[in-house]
């Protein structure tokens, strides 16, 4: 294995810190050497970022400085960017980033938050808030392998009970236009075998236990959902679909794109990950009657049963949209919604952890509801931004909590509740719910929550990930001292040949701890990228 070294200076010149200093990020020079390959070249090449474009040609060697304002502790972080390119011929299959700091006052590169580092999209850290969607992973345990209109009948045979069903790709939502639903009557795994890219479906209706939907693209503008769940039924996965268009051309109606019924009788083990869920409801619906709008449903406020151990994990929510006209006209957009508050009624052991929640509208926005009875709930680990509501004052919460008796054993930590968020967390129970370090966008979080939420501990930075997963300062996020000790190496994340990708970089100086003990520090560090062939 040969790689390829493109080194650009990262200047944090933070001269009087609170005010008045500048920071030159990514400023130097870059060249490449030792990139000759038995089967081609493996060249790396640098080029300037202007609004999201590269420019000023593809070099080996390039001076660019971006300048901003001083960055205070805790403040908002700084972010630029560069791209770079694969000039050779052969393909680079890995992506290492190193860091050599020199500072001229000691401690100041470990408080030097990295608050994103981004090639491609891809978060080049590991363990952060928010969702991270793999490559898809094709089934190798086919027992029935349909394609065509057979897919409906396979769903509902009992020759097929606890079997792996495997779908070839195909447009399955042409071919069963004008079948209301393909419903899953018997305990099976539905898998794609080449994932949602490839295989598109009308919505699935799940009326037997022991049942996973794995892998396809699921669209249904003109009905209420992609996946019902019945009540009284367990052992249910929603995996690695995406879903989109639900509901859009509706005149009138709730949408859900993915919704579990408690009902009388409950149910116990819902998995629901690694979902793209996109483009749910209608915007424009103006009149009384139009319902909400929400990425995954879980209950009902008349629901009497009991749903044990539900798991909503890396999962990636957006665009949804319910009417921004008043009440009674206007509704809801929510990302999650629980909502089970019947008589006897309730949630025990309710996990949501590491999903992106973000542009939900409609009169209120709320990326997660916890608006019934949730025993044991945890909210961790989520990344929420950009809600927009049409109410005064402003109703769009990163985490809704009302009608809730056991707020006292839910858990909401570990969380970014920004940018664009009125509130951080809502409670209206009248008691206090564990709202513990999370991130509200700056070091006040007074401004980002209601009455009776414990916010002691808050964070001084976004939740971001550390580098390598090692956090080597025990700080809890990845700083400028932990790159320089523990590169990057190996992010499974490279440059083919002639392609070309964003890095985006952003650092803070971390607070509220720091205060002012560095206020006319300097940093100087030399950003190494390796672009390795395997």
């Amino acid at each position: 294995m040969k790689r390829i070294i493109l080194s650009v200076a990262l200047i944090a010149a933070v001269a009087a810190i609170v005010v008045g200093g500048t920071m030159a990020f990514f400023s130097s020079s870059a060249t490449s050497t030792g990139n000759t390959f038995t089967a081609g070249t493996l060249n790396l090449a640098i080029a300037k970022d202007s609004n999201g474009i590269p420019y000023n040609g593809w070099l080996t060697s390039q001076n660019a400085s971006w300048n901003f304002s001083a960055m205070a502790p805790g403040g908002t972080p700084s972010v630029s960017s560069v791209w770079l390119k694969n000039i050779g011929t052969v393909n680079g299959m890995h992506l290492g980033v190193s860091a050599g700091n020199t500072e001229t006052v000691g401690g100041f590169e470990k408080q030097v938050r990295i608050t994103s580092l981004t090639l491609g999209g891809s978060n080049l850290l590991t363990g952060g808030a928010g969702a991270t969607i793999g490559a898809y992973v094709t089934p190798t345990n086919c027992d029935v392998t349909v394609s065509g209109t057979t897919i409906s009948a396979a769903a509902s045979a009992s020759a097929n009970a606890n079997k792996t069903v495997c779908v070839v790709p195909g447009d399955y939502n042409s071919t069963w236009e004008g079948h209301p639903e393909i419903t899953v009557s018997q305990p099976m795994t539905i898998v794609s075998t080449q994932g949602p890219l490839f295989t598109s479906s009308i919505q699935f209706n799940i009326t037997s236990s022991g049942v996973t939907i794995r892998g396809f693209n699921i669209t249904n503008p003109n009905g209420t959902y992609a996946v019902q769940i019945s009540s009284g039924i367990s052992n249910i996965s929603v995996k690695d679909n995406n879903i989109n268009h639900i509901g859009t051309t509706l005149s009138s109606g709730s949408v859900q794109a993915i919704s579990l019924t408690a009902g009388s009788s409950g149910g116990a083990h819902f998995v629901f990950s690694g979902n793209t869920i996109t483009n749910i409801g209608n915007l424009t619906l103006v009149f009384a009657g139009s319902g909400s709008a929400k990425g995954i449903y879980i209950g009902n406020s008349a629901d009497s049963g009991v749903i044990s151990d539900v798991t909503i994990q890396n999962n990636i929510i957006s665009n949804v949209q319910a009417s921004t006209a008043a009440w009674n006209a206007g509704r809801g957009a929510y990302g999650v919604l629980v909502n089970v508050h019947g008589s006897g009624g309730y949630i025990n052991g309710l996990v949501i952890k590491n999903n992106t929640i973000s542009a939900l509208e409609g009169l209120w926005s709320h990326a997660i509801g916890l608006e019934g009875n949730t025993l044991n709930a945890v909210v961790t680990y989520n990344d929420i931004s950009n809600l927009i509501d049409h109410k005064s004052p402003s109703d769009a919460v990163g985490v809704n909590v009302e009608d809730n008796p056991s707020v006292s054993f839910v858990t909401i930590n570990q969380n970014n509740f920004t940018p664009n968020v009125a509130l951080g967390i809502q409670n209206t129970t009248g008691t206090d719910v564990n709202g513990q370090n999370n991130w509200w966008g700056d070091q006040d979080p007074s401004d980002q929550i209601s009455a009776y939420v414990n916010t002691a501990g808050f964070l001084g930075g976004p939740v971001a990930g550390l580098i390598n997963g090692t956090d080597q300062n025990a700080n809890g996020y990845a700083d400028l001292q932990d790159l320089r000790l523990t590169p990057i190496t190996n992010a499974a994340v490279g440059l083919n040949a002639s392609e070309q990708k964003q890095l985006v970089m952003g650092v803070q100086v971390d607070g509220p701890s720091t205060g002012n003990n560095f206020q006319g520090a300097n940093l100087t560090t030399t950003l190494t990228f390796t672009l390795n062939q395997q």
